[in-house]
């Protein structure tokens, strides 16, 4: 009887070693830069002919996927990048957001792909259908005008005649054409035993570039109008050239 249990008992755990054989842990960093050094919220950053700080930056990242030929391996549905909470100290900006995966398949993939904003599907549903502990049941980041969820947020402060940061500047991003897709082409190797990551610098003042030049945050300060896409198409096709990794 003895030797039946103790049989069992070695299977399980042979069992439970070769699933934990079978997969790996991967993690996703995200740091926010501007002009190249750790950003700090609230810190007065030099712009065009005036100074800017910022005070908030967020969004969505959706469909975290790693690549392998035609084999996709998702890792999350949804995550949410916060910038905001996490950057008030030049330490915190230099570690950055860690987005943990645990348990990824092993295996050699081509790389990772995520888009920033929420995909069609879910951007159709209301923050009441998430389970409380999903980024989507925050209903802050939910604007029923444009029954959608605002994909990224980013506001501060600009420098006004009165020669201080006291002027609002704002610009909120959403609706279904204005996702878009970031797609790392590097190696990744997920090995049961050590760790793998990717991490990922947004470098903030590439955001504001408008052709050759920087946009005027000074004359288009506020922007969260679905109907007036341009600044806002600008905006998120600079997040995707805003990215760089390593």
């Amino acid at each position: 009887m003895k030797m039946k249990k103790y049989f069992f008992i070695l299977m399980g755990m042979l069992l439970l070693t070769s699933c934990k054989d079978d997969t790996g842990d991967f993690t996703l960093n995200f740091k926010a830069l501007y002009d190249g050094e750790p950003l700090v919220m609230l810190e007065a950053l030099e712009y065009t002919n005036y100074d800017i700080n910022i005070l908030e930056s967020d969004f969505y990242i959706s469909d975290i996927t790693l690549i392998k030929g035609d084999e996709r391996v998702e890792l999350a549905a949804i995550d949410f990048v916060d910038f905001s909470s996490n950057n008030f100290s030049i330490d915190r900006a230099e570690e950055g957001i860690d987005f943990n995966y645990l348990e990824v398949p092993v295996g050699t993939y081509d790389g990772l792909e995520f888009s920033i904003g929420v995909q069609p599907e879910e951007n159709g549903m209301l923050p009441n259908a998430f389970e409380s502990n999903n980024p989507l049941s925050n209903s802050g980041n939910y604007w029923s005008a444009w029954d959608s969820y605002i994909f990224a947020k980013l506001a501060g402060n600009y420098r006004g005649d009165d020669g201080n940061l006291s002027e609002t500047w704002f610009f909120h991003t959403g609706t279904d054409p204005l996702l878009r897709t970031f797609t790392v082409d590097k190696e990744i190797i997920i090995d049961p035993s050590e760790s793998s990551s990717v991490s990922i610098s947004m470098e903030h003042k590439v955001l504001f570039q408008d052709g050759g030049d920087y946009f005027d945050i000074e004359t288009n300060s506020i922007n969260h109008d679905p109907t007036n896409l341009a600044p806002l198409e600008m905006i998120v096709n600079n997040y995707i050239s805003s990215f760089t990794f390593d």
